[in-house]
């Protein structure tokens, strides 16, 4: 009884609404009449050796008593089961939400990395591609491409070589022409006065 009493204090000591006051009170005043004038009156008489009035009184006292006491209980009881559910059910739902806001956000953050990354490697690629395909025509002869270096960067670095490469071929290309040139003059000139 005195820890049922204690622990009815901490229960009460706790800041309650208007309903769980209403029914913490009904509660206490049936668990009074329960403990008061059954419990504690059947408990003195039997002290007393009188046991038919102890009968009566846990017939006709306590047990009504306890039931209204219990009735009571349950009542609180199921008030807090229908809050506690309701307090359930709304975590759910935010969690639910939450859920759903964390996915979307990591599927926005992959859907900005994989931009970023396609724009990235398109600055890279497409560079890399155009020179490439200067390198791939200078390869097959055609030394008058129109090489734009554009920037300061390792695909501006390459295209810069490339230019240089392709004047200095053009500039041996020309020299070879005019080599080759002069060979045939002289070779006409030499066959030819014979």
């Amino acid at each position: 009884r005195d820890e049922i009493t204690a622990l009815w204090k901490q229960f009460k000591a706790r800041n309650l609404n208007e309903e769980e006051q209403k029914l913490a009170t009904a509660y206490e005043e049936k668990r009074a009449i329960y403990v008061k004038d059954g419990l504690m009156a059947a408990s003195a008489a039997l002290l007393q050796g009188d046991y038919m009035a102890a009968a009566k009184i846990n017939g006709t006292v306590v047990q009504p008593a306890y039931q209204n006491a219990k009735a009571a209980a349950d009542a609180l009881r199921e008030y807090y089961a229908k809050t506690g559910r309701g307090l359930y059910e709304t975590a759910q739902a935010d969690f639910q939400w939450s859920t759903r806001l964390m996915i979307a956000l990591v599927v926005l953050v992959i859907l900005l990395i994989a931009g970023f990354a396609y724009v990235l490697g398109r600055s890279i690629t497409r560079p890399i591609g155009h020179a490439v395909g200067v390198a791939e025509r200078v390869a097959a002869g055609q030394l008058d491409n129109r090489i734009e270096v554009v920037g300061n960067d390792e695909a501006a670095v390459l295209m810069g070589a490339l230019q240089r490469m392709q004047g200095e071929l053009k500039f041996k290309q020309t020299r070879i022409d005019a080599l080759n040139f002069e060979i045939a003059r002289l070779k006409r000139w030499r066959f030819g006065s014979s």
